[in-house]
């Protein structure tokens, strides 16, 4: 599951330019360095949880921001976009679920655990989102979920299994 750093940075610029905010104003908003700000926004890496959090304090979802669901802002109506579902274009956002998220961030890091392949917390976010993403996406019905994410429980274990280095990069521990 490969991280979506561009769509991210431009997620991450986005909503600082919505917020109407400088770089500079942002970081002293919230407590983030400017240099941080440009090197995300940039698309040279992916906020981790706490900058994530961070983002949140100032009314930005940072599941939007690392999947381009649901809507942008916390504290204002839903923006409305045009996005691909399937083969067809939909004019309306898909809207994002933060019980499964949790549920799936709770699943791949216990996952991650029992396989005992070591990870940041951001990179487990962006794998967890990844496969949030495919859940949502594979499903026709909510009541798909749970199986769904059985599914890719299994389908990720399979391949921590036949690799010896994870998919970032990180050698198995010992």
């Amino acid at each position: 599951m490969a991280s979506d750093a561009p769509g991210i940075a431009r997620r991450l610029a986005d909503a600082r330019q919505n917020l109407g905010l400088s770089r500079a104003a942002l970081s002293q908003m919230i407590g983030l360095s400017a240099s941080a700000i440009k090197y995300l926004e940039g698309g040279h890496g992916v906020p981790n949880g706490d900058s994530l959090l961070k983002y949140e304090n100032a009314g930005i979802n940072p599941g939007w921001l690392l999947s381009g669901l649901g809507p942008m802002r916390l504290d204002g109506p839903s923006e409305v976009g045009v996005f691909v579902a399937g083969d067809e274009l939909v004019e309306e956002a898909p809207v994002y679920d933060d019980a499964l998220m949790g549920k799936v961030l709770d699943a791949i890091g216990e996952l991650y655990k029992e396989e005992n392949v070591r990870v940041s917390l951001g990179q487990l976010g962006t794998i967890a989102m990844a496969a949030y993403r495919e859940i949502v996406t594979a499903a026709t019905d909510p009541d798909e979920y749970p199986a769904r994410l059985d599914l890719a429980i299994i389908a990720e274990r399979r391949r921590l299994r036949a690799s010896k280095v994870d998919p970032i990069g990180t050698k198995h521990s010992a």
